[in-house]
C-alpha cells in the first residue's frame, strides 16, 4: 500500500491533543450511530494523531478499506 508522498510536519503538543480529540469525537459519533471502527482504522488514526499521515491520507485509507471509490 502506498502512502501519501506529502508528509505533514511534526505536530506540536497542542496539535496532537486537538487531533486526539477529533479522533475521540469521531469514534463517539460512529458509536452513537450504532457502529464501531476497526482496529485498522484505530491504527491509521494513531498515525494521524502523531503526524505521520495527514487527514487526506486517513480518508484515502478508510475509503480504500471500505471499497468506496475516490
Amino acid at each position: 500500500m502506498s502512502t501519501s508522498s506529502r508528509q505533514p510536519a511534526s505536530p506540536t503538543a497542542s496539535q496532537t491533543d486537538q487531533r486526539a480529540r477529533w479522533v475521540s469525537e469521531a469514534v463517539h459519533n460512529v458509536g452513537m450511530d450504532g457502529f464501531g471502527v476497526s482496529d485498522e482504522w484505530h491504527a491509521d488514526a494513531a498515525e494521524l494523531v502523531n503526524g505521520r499521515i495527514d487527514a487526506a491520507e486517513l480518508v484515502r485509507r478508510t475509503r480504500s478499506r471500505l471499497g468506496v471509490p475516490d
